[in-house]
């Protein structure tokens, strides 16, 4: 079909279909504007796979409210302090290693225990500011995503699985926030106003008791998604096209159950929580030599900031940047639309067994 046929195609309101194995399509220039784009798709000239009138409600609205004045402040006011909080930090670390400076001629093992010892809160507020400053612009510029809800749904996720999901985000959510009271309980000048030694006890067993309802949540999550969560050549796809959330464009993600991010995330909150249970054993019950407990905390801090960011990236995904979707994780449930347009493979395979 020429290109002229096909943009006349689109703005009838029809869409075109594209063949779910045939990467040519992942790289089409209107539908994914992007500087490493050269190939155009091929469309194939069947009939459209969802016709407008047998779904009405399923146009994806993407970022169709402008931005308001109050949030092109925030989002500026979130550069400033970036940008300011970095600047520190690059000045920090280039007198630290000037001669005289606090990590001059330390070796790399030295230097992180004291990076991510004495400066850690610094770090995780670094991360956590730069993302925060990331995501609002992501918001800002492209906005969210938005599906039919409420009708014709599929259960995706089941009752056992999502309970064991919630006690996983829940104990998460505390750690982190202990953790953070242990760092800045620790702080010089921070103590005395936040309670000091108090504050880093009560945050240490909160944290402590915390770690056994996530690690039995981890293991759960591991053994039941291990299977859905392989990685596979879909996957390689999925990160060319960035998911497809820096497009306002409606296209078809190429995705089983689970797309590439979420794999990610979940790799890292299942092992690296593991990891993290067992190197905060180490330095909770005092296990080792104190050379190897430096080790140990640096594995382990490096590990939380980690799993901070990524964290935040998925509270956003789920809350803001589609809309609805944090309900698949209360009634397990999404909306047959969302699975047809962001989990394309995963919608083609419930059609394929009748399961639609």
């Amino acid at each position: 079909m020429p290109k002229n046929d096909a943009h006349a195609a689109r703005n009838a309101g029809e869409e075109e279909r594209t063949e779910p194995n045939d990467l040519s399509w992942v790289f089409e220039d209107d539908e994914f504007d992007t500087a490493a784009t050269t190939a155009r798709a091929r469309p194939l000239e069947e009939p459209p796979l969802r016709p407008d009138e047998d779904t009405p409600h399923s146009v994806v609205a993407v970022g169709n409210a402008p931005p308001g004045i109050l949030s092109t402040v925030l989002v500026l006011i979130l550069i400033g302090l970036s940008a300011g909080l970095g600047w520190w930090g690059y000045r920090l670390a280039s007198s630290g290693f000037e001669e005289g400076g606090a990590l001059a001629g330390l070796g790399w093992q030295d230097a992180s225990v004291l990076i991510l010892g004495k400066y850690l809160l610094w770090v995780v507020a670094g991360v956590g500011l730069a993302l925060a400053t990331a995501l609002s612009l992501h918001y800002h510029l492209l906005g969210p995503k938005v599906f039919a809800h409420g009708q014709d749904e599929v259960t995706v996720f089941s009752r056992v699985t999502r309970i064991n999901h919630w006690l996983a985000a829940l104990s998460c959510t505390v750690l982190i926030v202990t953790g953070i009271g242990i760092m800045v309980g620790g702080t010089p000048g921070l103590e005395a106003i936040l309670g000091g030694n108090e504050v880093i006890l009560l945050a240490r067993h909160v944290h402590a008791a915390t770690t056994i309802v996530f690690t039995v949540s981890v293991v759960v999550m591991l053994l039941g998604w291990l299977t859905e969560m392989l990685p596979r050549m879909a996957d390689l796809r999925w990160l060319m096209v960035t998911g497809g959330y820096l497009s306002r464009k409606r296209q078809r993600i190429p995705a089983h159950m689970f797309n590439a991010g979420q794999k990610m995330w979940f790799w890292l909150i299942t092992l690296g929580g593991l990891v993290m249970t067992a190197t905060g054993a180490a330095m909770f019950f005092i296990f080792g030599s104190r050379e190897f407990l430096g080790k140990v905390a640096i594995a382990h801090n490096a590990l939380a900031i980690a799993i901070v960011a990524m964290y935040m990236v998925h509270v956003y995904m789920a809350v803001f940047a589609i809309r609805g979707t944090l309900g698949s994780m209360l009634h397990g449930k999404k909306g047959r639309d969302e699975l047809y347009v962001l989990h394309s493979l995963y919608h083609d395979e419930l059609e394929e067994h009748g399961e639609l």
